[in-house]
């Protein structure tokens, strides 16, 4: 029987039909697509253990270097060290950061996270940059704390202060010219 004998009846039966037929086609689909993205899913956490295993294992490592550069930065702040020490200092703190890279390097294959470890690398060497010239400026500051304050309020203050000892000092001057007049008069007068 062809489209154009069917009854609306049995056309709307046949529509029925090629539906449920492509409807269970799209379920076996979904399943057999289910199925894969829960495999997908399994490996994928097991990657993700992996994953943040490394992750930790980096971050404690990264941790330790920077309680040793806090523990560096603290003795710099209480004992007074030369300029030399300091870039000693400062060589093998690089030296070990260059070893941790080539740690890290070694370690990209297996870590999804690691520009932002390289991140924080950078970010520690830049710390260290800005330490040995925060240290070096203000072991040029403490040469000479009482001529130049540290800071721009400092400065200001500075400059307040000085200017508040001028005019007590004018002020002086005059009440003291003042006082030599009147003693001058008084003995005039009399």
């Amino acid at each position: 029987m062809s489209n154009t004998d069917q009854t609306p009846h049995q056309k709307r039966r046949g529509d029925y039909i090629i539906n449920a037929e492509r409807e269970r086609e799209n379920d076996e689909r979904y399943e057999d697509l289910e199925n894969e993205f829960q495999a997908g899913k399994r490996d994928w956490r097991e990657v993700e253990k992996k994953f943040n295993l490394q992750i930790n294992e980096l971050r404690e490592e990264l941790g330790r270097y920077q309680r040793r550069l806090d523990d560096v930065s603290n003795q710099l702040r209480v004992t007074e060290r030369t300029k030399l020490d300091l870039e000693t200092e400062l060589y093998f703190k690089k030296r070990e950061i260059a070893e941790l890279n080539e740690k890290v390097a070694k370690s990209e294959k297996n870590t999804y996270d690691y520009q932002r470890t390289r991140a924080n690398l950078d970010v520690m060497a830049q710390y260290i940059e800005e330490s040995r010239a925060r240290w070096v400026e203000e072991d040029r500051r403490n040469k000479w704390d009482g001529f130049v304050a540290k800071d721009t309020w400092g400065r200001s203050f500075l400059v307040l202060k000085w200017g508040h000892l001028l005019w007590e000092a004018a002020s002086g001057i005059a009440q003291f010219v003042l006082a030599i007049r009147g003693e001058k008069r008084a003995s005039k007068e009399e």
